[in-house]
């Protein structure tokens, strides 16, 4: 299967590709907390607070969506990931991230630290990633994940155009919240989303330095 990162790696070059602003937390510094042998108190959580209300991936110059979904629903989310690409978007599926592989093939998985590093992968990505879309189907109720991912890339709007949800239900079957972004049904609507959203990627960049200026200037 296709590694949408382009190799299966884990080198420092890999890390800042992935990660624009890892430097600010330290390449070797997140990569061995990251690490459940590794961990400690605070652990990548602690850096992660030092840069969670800033937005990395402003310095991209392509958007780059994370796509949430459970696992029942991969493939529908590597057709949307296709999709995506397709439009001029990077991509992030959990599935192909080489570093949730190894820590999936570390030890028993209710092993606390495991778990820590687990969420602070995901974490990470969710910082460096400008869009989301969500893969709800029939299967996705109960699901931890797929809320939480859809409210963290959301942003400040009440009705967003960043993030979004495919669905083959009925819109009234939806949780409400699914409701404050776009609501797609179909591929057509999925691959008009992402064609209009890199329209939009310059005023959205635009709009979140300001933000970020004014929180310096506040600061």
């Amino acid at each position: 299967m296709a590694n949408f990162y382009g190799r299966e790696s884990n080198s420092r070059e890999e890390w800042l590709h992935r990660y624009d602003r890892v430097t600010d937390l330290g390449v070797s510094e997140w990569r061995r907390q990251s690490r459940p042998d590794g961990w400690k108190r605070g652990g990548p959580i602690g850096g992660l607070r030092n840069f969670k209300e800033r937005r990395p991936w402003t310095t991209r110059e392509l958007p780059r969506v994370f796509l949430s979904h459970r696992r029942d629903d991969e493939q529908r989310a590597l057709e949307a990931a296709s999709i995506a690409r397709d439009e001029g978007f990077e991509v992030w599926v959990d599935i192909f991230d080489p570093t949730l592989a190894w820590l999936n093939a570390q030890g028993p998985a209710e092993d606390f630290k495991k778990a820590v590093a687990i969420a602070s992968t995901i974490e990470m990505a969710l910082l460096n990633c400008s869009h989301l879309c969500a893969i709800w189907t029939e299967l996705t109720p109960g699901s931890a994940w797929v809320p939480y991912e859809y409210g963290r890339v959301k942003d400040d709007w009440s009705v967003s155009d960043v993030v979004c949800c495919w669905t083959p239900l009925e819109p009234e079957v939806l949780p409400s919240y699914m409701h404050l972004g776009k609501v797609l049904a179909s591929r057509r609507n999925l691959r008009e989303w992402f064609r209009q959203a890199k329209k939009d990627w310059p005023w959205v960049v635009g709009l979140a330095l300001i933000r970020e200026l004014e929180q310096d200037l506040e600061d």
